[in-house]
């Protein structure tokens, strides 16, 4: 269901492909994991991507309201409940 979601998610059609490679990481932790999300240095791991790579997408994401922010240092990232909830 995520996956098919993100294909075809409008506020990420401008952007590559990473970025949809990042929310469905984070949907896959929202559904399968009982954490408060993920840290940049875990999604930087799992993306093998660089920690200012994965903070200047999450900041991206933020921005369009699709993840959110828990706590601060360190800073946990998740997708939005209603985003999945929503059609």
């Amino acid at each position: 269901m995520a996956f098919e979601k993100l294909k075809t998610e409008q506020q990420l059609t401008d952007k590559p492909q990473i970025y949809r490679d990042l929310m469905f990481v984070l949907a896959q932790d929202f559904f399968f994991s009982s954490s408060y999300g993920l840290t940049i240095g875990e999604l930087a791991k799992i993306l093998q991507k660089s920690e200012a790579t994965v903070r200047k997408m999450v900041k991206d994401l933020k921005g369009l309201s699709l993840i959110e922010q828990h706590g601060e240092k360190p800073a946990f990232y998740h997708i939005r409940q209603y985003y999945l909830e929503s059609k």
